[in-house]
């Protein structure tokens, strides 16, 4: 029998996707509708998207992680919504390390897309410590 230690808690982050701007253009006509899928560990949440937000969508909304020790990292990317497959903008990947130690982090991150740069998204993270 093996047993796995269960990862202590560290606390809550909170991640706070404000606004994106010059996201790659993947919609044809109209304006796209750009979301956030974010990923810590093996949770992931995503915002709603902002409906004809195009290259310059704004989402302000906060989600919510518990942090557990090991794991300081955050995976993004973003989507244009549509009705049968979203379509993919870019993703990027962000350490959130000084969130952890200062409480809060927040700058725009890069979002590429196979190494090509396709815009960028400024996030606000703020720790709250066990």
């Amino acid at each position: 029998m093996v047993f796995r230690r269960k990862a202590k808690s560290l606390g809550t982050l909170e991640v706070r996707p404000c606004k994106g701007r010059d996201l790659k253009v993947v919609q044809k006509i109209g304006k796209q509708d750009p979301f956030l899928q974010i990923e810590i560990g093996n949770k992931r949440q995503r915002t709603k998207a902002d409906r004809n937000g195009g290259q310059k969508p704004t989402w302000n909304e906060r989600l919510s992680f518990d942090v557990t020790e090991g794991v300081h990292r955050v995976i993004v990317k973003c989507f244009d919504q549509n009705l049968r497959e979203h379509a993919f903008i870019g993703e990027g990947e962000i350490d959130f390390g000084p969130a952890l130690t200062y409480y809060q982090l927040d700058k725009w991150f890069e979002l590429n897309d196979r190494g090509v740069p396709a815009g960028e998204v400024y996030l606000e993270f703020t720790f709250f410590p066990e």
